[in-house]
């Protein structure tokens, strides 16, 4: 058997290494240029106008319900309450200001900060990743429709399972707008009576003569389930 004196142990070490390292890193280049790239979803480049009626539902918890609006220039309004027509809580994005409201309809108080929006307050880019499929059936979802989601007209939709365990459907022809989600707590959000319209501006602002609180001086992230 052969030995080798310690320098040249150390020299072979020395040669070993950077050929280790070269192989390595082979290895990870040729493991990134096989992973297929996810395909993007085609959908609207700019912002879809529309309202919807919306429903929350909880087991053991009241149903809350709502009136959603988005504007062509991606900013929204959600309204909640107890009971159709009765708001208690409003949220608003307006994304030309760059600014989050929520208001308290019954006091006129509205408190607003900033926010810093995912791709800079425009439609999302949508990625067709293994967690999504499209949905075989349409939701039927629109104005005077059944609310089906097993229907033959309505809106196309991809149906996506969330890390969370949540299932959602996000329908392309809205920006893909999460219009349902699942839980698996049994939580369960829909968005129905869809309208293709254009809502008034006024609903992206306080109203006039609003008491109006700074919350937080310093942009924040949006972190929402849906795009804004």
């Amino acid at each position: 058997m052969r030995v080798f004196s310690p320098r040249i142990t150390l020299r072979l070490a020395m040669f070993a290494l950077p050929l280790a390292a070269i192989g390595f890193v082979s290895t990870h280049v040729k493991a990134q240029l096989s992973r297929p790239t996810p395909q993007i979803a085609e959908g609207p480049s700019e912002w879809v106008a529309f309202q919807a009626t919306v429903r929350i539902s909880h087991p053991g918890s009241p149903v809350v319900h709502g009136r959603f609006y988005r504007s062509s220039n991606g900013s929204d309004r959600l309204e909640t309450g107890p009971a159709p027509g009765d708001i208690r809580v409003v949220s608003i994005t307006n994304v030309p200001q760059r600014l989050r409201y929520i208001g308290h309809p019954g006091r006129n108080e509205w408190t607003r900060f900033a926010v810093n929006f995912p791709n800079d307050g425009k439609p999302p880019v949508a990625y067709l990743t293994a967690a999504w499929s499209r949905h075989p059936y349409r939701l039927a979802l629109l104005k005077g429709q059944s609310g089906a989601l097993d229907a033959t007209e309505g809106l196309n939709a991809f149906s996506v399972k969330l890390n969370s365990g949540s299932l959602v459907f996000k329908v392309p022809e809205l920006n893909f707008f999460e219009v349902v989600n699942q839980r698996p707590d049994g939580r369960h959000q829909i968005y129905f009576d869809i309208e293709f319209v254009e809502p008034d501006w006024t609903l992206f602002e306080p109203p006039p003569g609003a008491v109006v609180n700074e919350r937080v001086p310093a942009a924040v992230p949006i972190h929402d389930s849906n795009p804004h």
